[in-house]
């Protein structure tokens, strides 16, 4: 009987994550380019804005910062975006407009050693990389990935 019972846990133990099918599933569809191209865009809005309490809504850590620190709690993220939009003296430079959603594997290959070293930290192969800019102009990528079924801003510029 023991030995029928440690041959199952086995197969089980070696079988495929049948279980977690539903959740990949949620995270394939919330990282579908509309999706992510909604989030980023209600992310700059938010910016635009100075609406530090909104952009948090479309965020979450971990969260690398254009500086490349990885902010751990959800105080660093608000004390950064808070500096970050106050010293913001040109509205008008912030970005308004997303040009091109990425996968973050296919991307990889274009990317420097120490960007992937970064963002090896907070994105999987799935997650996305979010062409931001203004007036046609490129200001950089936001760091995009699903989490509790929607997708969340996880990184600027970086």
């Amino acid at each position: 009987m023991r030995a029928i019972l440690v041959a199952a846990a086995l197969c089980l133990a070696a079988a495929p994550p049948i279980f977690d099918t539903p959740r990949a599933l949620a995270q394939e569809a919330a990282l579908n380019d509309d999706a992510v191209n909604a989030c980023a865009l209600a992310f700059l809005k938010a910016l635009r804005k100075k609406d530090v309490g909104e952009a948090m809504l479309h965020s979450t850590v971990p969260f690398i910062a254009e500086d490349a620190r990885i902010l751990k709690t959800e105080g660093e993220l608000r004390e950064y975006l808070t500096k970050m939009l106050a010293a913001q003296q040109d509205d008008s430079v912030l970005p308004n407009a997303v040009f091109g959603v990425l996968d973050y594997e296919g991307s990889r290959a274009a990317t420097a050693k120490e960007a992937l070293a970064i963002r090896d930290q907070v994105l999987t192969k799935a997650d996305r990389l979010v062409g931001i800019g203004r007036d046609g102009f490129s200001r950089g990528v936001l760091l995009v990935k699903a989490k509790d079924g929607k997708p969340v801003v996880v990184g600027i510029g970086y």
